[in-house]
C-alpha cells in the first residue's frame, strides 16, 4: 500500500524550518513520532549512601503468556530483565561494553582464539543452596547449543563446539571453538547465558545465582523478584523486591509512572519527555547507543549498483536535520557505518561526511543519472521510519533526485519489504560488539546482508580481526572495516538513536547501559529514596 505523494515540497531543503517539515509530514499523511524542543535529558544521579529496602515497580512496553525465566529463551525486554535479576553468566559487561568476570574470575585464551579456560569463583551458591560448579556452566551453555530448546543467541554462539566443551575440574570450563573468535567473552555476557544448576529444567520455580530469587511468576501479567540475601556480592542488592509487569499503552505507562504508581518505565515517547522533565516526580533516562534507522539501498540492483550514485545519495542526507526534526535530538550523527561511538572499536578517523548537494549533483552527473527517480519504501515498523523518508525527500530534492516516498503498514513490512525492495528503511539494534554486527549484517554471506553488499577483501579482514586478541591490532581492523562500508556500502545511516526511559526521582542508583534499556536491566545497585 503506497500514498500519493502530488504536490511534494520544492523548495530548497537547506531552508526546510521544523515548522515547514511538519506542514509536508503532515501533508503526506505521516504522523510525527518526536515533537518539540530539543532536551538535554540526564538520568538521576547516584548518591553516595544507598538505602535498603523496598519494592521497585517496573512497566514493561510487552509481555504475553510466552513470557519465560528460562535464560536461554529469553524473548524481549521483561524476560531480559528477568534473566539479570535470577542469573548470572560466566562475564558481563559494563557499560562501556568491555567483558569482565562475573562467575568467572579470570580466564585465558591461547594464540589462535579458538581455546579459553574459565577459572570459576569458588563459594558461589545458587538459590536452592547448592554450591556453583563448573559443570553447571556447561550444562547452560551446551542447552543453548541445543536445536531442540530454540534458544535466539545459539546462532551468536555458533562457534563453540558442543562435544569439546568439558569442566576440567570443580572450578575449571574449557571451551573449544570451531574457529578463532576473540570475542568470546563478550559473547558469553548474554541475557541469554545465565548459568543454571546441571540438568535443571523447571523454570516456574527458576533457580540462578541472581541477586534476586523468584518469588512469583505469572508471564504476561506480574513477576516478582526478593532480594537473595546469599548473592555472592556483600551488601548487594538494596532492594528487597522488583514487581514487573506490562503496560503497552505509552501514554498509560507515563501516567503512572507521573502518578507514582511506578518508578521505572520502559520506552518513553521522546514527545512526552518534556513533560515528565518538568514533573515534580519523575525524569527521562536516556542511555546514548547505537540503535539506528536507516535508508537501505541493494547493491546489485540498478542505480545502486554504481558506487558514485551510492555516494551521492548518502551526501544527500542532511545528518544534523534528520536528527533534530525526526529524533528531537535524542540520538548522535551517523556516518553510514553502523558501529557508532558507544563500541570499545569505534573508529574515530573516518571524516564526518557532511550534506552536499552540489557534490552529489556532480556525481549523479559523472554517474549518468541527473534525473534520477527512487520510490523509497518506509514504515512506522523503524522508529522514526517513515518521518525520516519525508525529511529524505526534501534534502535528496536540493540534489536533483526525485524520491517518491511510499508509506507501507507496520504489520507484514519485515516479510513483504524488507530485504525484498531495492530502497526502503530498516532498522537495527545494537550486538555485543562491532565484531558480531558486521559479520551479521554486512558479511559477504550473512542470512540478514539486506543490502547484498559483498567484498571478499572485507570478508577476509573481518575474519582477520576476529582471530586477533591485542587489542591495538583489532582496532585498527575494524577501522578499515568501518571505512570500507562508509565508502562503499550500501546503507545510508544518519543518526544513532538514544534509548529512552522514564524513572522516578526516588529511584537512584540508575546507570545508562547501550545495548539495553533501563540501564541495560542491571539492578543490582539501585535503590530508593523514600
Amino acid at each position: 500500500m503506497s500514498e500519493d505523494n502530488d504536490g511534494r515540497c520544492t523548495e530548497n531543503a537547506a531552508e526546510m524550518s521544523r515548522r515547514d517539515f511538519a506542514k509536508s509530514a503532515v501533508g503526506m499523511g505521516v504522523t510525527l513520532s518526536v515533537a518539540g524542543t530539543v532536551l538535554g535529558v540526564a538520568g538521576p544521579s547516584i548518591a553516595q549512601s544507598p538505602k535498603r529496602g523496598g519494592r521497585m515497580k517496573v512497566a514493561f512496553k510487552t509481555g504475553s503468556p510466552k513470557d519465560t525465566a528460562d535464560p536461554a529463551r529469553s524473548g524481549h525486554a521483561g524476560d531480559h530483565a528477568r534473566m539479570f535479576q535470577l542469573y548470572n553468566g560466566l562475564t558481563s559487561t559494563g557499560s562501556d561494553l568491555k567483558p569482565v568476570g562475573d562467575l568467572a574470575e579470570s580466564w585465558e585464551v591461547n594464540k589462535d582464539a579458538d581455546e579459553w579456560i574459565f577459572k570459576l569463583r569458588k563459594g558461589v551458591t545458587f538459590h536452592n543452596g547448592k554450591t556453583l560448579e563448573a559443570r553447571d556452566a556447561v550444562y547452560s551453555l551446551r542447552r543453548i547449543l541445543d536445536p531442540a530448546v530454540g534458544s535466539p543467541h545459539r546462532s551468536a554462539m555458533g562457534d563453540i563446539d558442543g562435544n569439546e566443551m568439558k569442566a576440567l575440574d570443580a572450578t575449571t570450563v574449557r571451551i573449544k571453538l570451531t574457529r578463532p573468535n576473540a570475542d568470546l567473552p563478550a559473547i558469553l555476557a548474554s541475557y541469554h547465558t545465565g548459568i543454571i544448576p546441571d540438568g535443571f529444567t523447571d523454570f516456574d520455580k527458576a533457580v540462578g545465582t541472581g541477586p534476586y530469587k523468584l518469588k512469583s511468576f505469572k508471564p504476561g501479567l506480574v513477576t516478582t523478584l526478593s532480594r537473595n540475601e546469599n548473592y555472592r556480592k556483600t551488601g548487594r542488592p538494596y532492594l528487597d523486591e522488583i514487581e514487573t509487569s506490562s503496560v503497552p499503552d505509552p501514554v498509560a505507562r507515563v501516567n503512572a509512572l507521573l502518578s507514582g504508581e511506578f518508578h521505572l518505565v520502559e520506552a518513553l515517547d521522546a514527545k512526552l519527555a518534556e513533560q515528565v522533565q518538568k514533573s515534580s516526580t519523575a525524569l527521562p533516562f536516556r542511555s546514548k547507543s547505537g540503535y539506528h534507522t536507516h535508508l537501505i539501498m541493494q547493491v546489485n540492483q540498478p542505480p545502486f549498483n554504481n558506487p558514485d550514485v551510492r555516494m551521492a545519495l548518502k551526501l544527500l542526507a542532511d545528518r544534523q536535520r534528520t536528527l533534530d526534526l525526526v529524533y528531537n535530538g535524542f540520538g548522535h550523527i551517523g556516518n553510514d557505518q553502523p558501529i557508532s561511538a558507544v563500541y570499545p572499536f569505534y573508529c574515530d578517523k573516518i571524516p564526518q561526511r557532511a550534506y552536499d548537494p552540489a557534490a552529489a549533483k556532480e556525481l549523479l552527473k559523472k554517474a549518468g543519472q541527473s534525473n534520477l527517480k527512487l520510490e523509497l519504501f518506509c514504515s512506522d515498523a523503524n522508529p522514526g521510519g517513515v518521518e525520516l523518508a519525508s525529511i529524505y525527500r526534501e534534502t535528496a530534492a536540493a540534489g536533483g533526485v526525485d524520491v517518491q516516498v511510499l508509506r507501507q503498514p507496520a504489520q507484514g513490512y519485515w516479510n513483504a519489504i524488507w530485504m525484498k525492495k531495492p530502497f526502503s528503511t530498516g532498522s537495527w539494534n545494537m550486538r555485543a560488539t562491532a565484531g558480531i554486527f558486521l559479520s551479521t549484517v554486512y558479511q559477504s554471506d550473512a542470512t540478514w546482508n539486506e543490502t547484498v553488499w559483498k567484498r571478499a577483501d572485507f570478508d577476509n579482514l573481518l575474519g582477520q580481526a576476529s582471530k586477533t586478541i591485542d587489542n591495538a591490532k583489532r582496532a585498527e581492523l575494524y577501522c578499515q572495516l568501518q571505512a570500507m562500508v562508509s565508502n562503499d556500502g550500501g546503507a545510508i545511516i544518519p543518526t544513532f538513536i538514544d534509548l529512552l526511559d522514564g524513572v522516578s526521582r526516588k529511584l537512584k542508583g540508575l546507570k545508562p547501559y547501550p545495548t539495553g534499556a533501563m540501564g541495560g536491566w542491571q539492578w543490582e545497585d539501585v535503590w530508593l529514596d523514600a
